[in-house]
């Protein structure tokens, strides 16, 4: 909670906001945000039958009915009504019947009930161990109204219990794996921001190349004593797993042993991450220039395999510094 709340901030900051305008702006961002849950922690996930789809759970709760509506859509039907207009979008609705073929009307009622069935199929087969129905016993719904006839429930009882109770499963203190914090004041969240959702895949351990490659990249841009510490977020914020976690620590310490890199804490060295150099043709934006004495050297990060225009990318950073600088050069190193 407090990471994101961060991450809302820096956001704010970073587009020119002042403490002015913050009470203002907070108040309107703060109702459209989601909290991403941990996903080595236990927590409630609210989502829509759609967004279900292809998913599972523990318990599932549906906390409001799935409600059958036969009309609302708009479709095209044939009227005769003038030569140029043959076809009209017409409100499926029971006002507009009559102008409906009876055997257009019937399988537009068969699909929206298809529609419905299967909506609330979704919604009642993504449990593992339990499902939890609220039902209106005034005003029940169609699926409401379904499940009492065929449970033969009496709803003024309160509640409806069926099959027997799954209990939690109790892990060792061993086989689960906590992060660790990072210590206050070493490393500011506010200063790394990712990515809400991930790709497929991603907490497999086999994450998309190029959300790896900002990942990293962006880690890369803090100093090296922050980098272990924002490393350690991603982990306990859920963006990396395990597996993720190890490999990337890895090729960061990798990078850090290189020979462009091992000398950037050096008294006097002056490291720019991602200055705008600006030309009359373009504006170009390295990943990293470091500044030792006289000498400029231009480090551009890059994922997957070689690419010839990698190397034209970093010619032309390197060309358009040398406009000011006398001694510049450049390396390409590859997460």
């Amino acid at each position: 909670m407090v990471d994101s709340c961060l991450d809302l901030l820096y956001g704010f900051q970073t587009r020119e906001g002042s403490f002015a305008t913050l009470p203002s702006w907070w108040e309107a961002e703060a109702k459209k945000r989601n909290v991403p849950a941990p996903q080595d922690k236990p927590a409630v996930q609210v989502m829509t039958i759609h967004k279900s789809k292809g998913l599972e759970f523990e318990h599932v709760i549906l906390p409001f009915g799935i409600n059958y509506k036969s009309g609302g859509d708009a479709h095209w039907i044939d009227v005769d009504v003038h030569p140029e207009l043959a076809r009209l979008p017409i409100t499926k609705s029971d006002k507009n019947a009559p102008l409906f073929e009876p055997e257009l009307w019937s399988a537009l009622e068969n699909q929206s009930y298809f529609d419905w069935m299967n909506m609330a199929y979704v919604a009642m087969t993504r449990p593992v161990s339990g499902l939890h129905v609220f039902v209106d016993k005034e005003k029940p719904d169609e699926l409401g109204k379904g499940l009492i006839a065929y449970l033969a429930c009496d709803p003024e009882q309160g509640s409806y219990r069926s099959g027997e109770v799954v209990l939690p499963k109790i892990s060792s203190q061993n086989e689960a794996v906590l992060p660790v914090a990072p210590k206050p004041g070493a490393f500011s969240p506010a200063n790394l921001r990712m990515a809400q959702t991930a790709p497929r895949g991603w907490f497999d351990g086999h994450a998309d190349g190029s959300k790896w490659g900002t990942a990293l990249h962006q880690i890369l841009q803090r100093n090296p004593a922050s980098r272990a510490a924002a490393l350690r977020r991603l982990y306990r914020t859920g963006a990396f797993s395990e597996h993720l976690h190890e490999g990337a620590a890895a090729s960061i310490n990798q990078l850090a042993q290189h020979p462009v890199l091992e000398d950037i804490n050096d008294r006097g060295v002056i490291i720019y991450t991602e200055r705008s150099i600006i030309s009359k043709q373009d504006t170009a934006r390295p990943d990293l220039l470091i500044k030792t004495g006289k000498k400029i050297t231009v480090v551009d990060y890059k994922t997957g395999v070689q690419k010839p225009e990698h190397q034209e990318q970093l010619d032309r950073y390197i060309e358009l510094l040398s406009t000011v600088f006398e001694d510049v050069d450049g390396t390409l190193l590859y997460l």
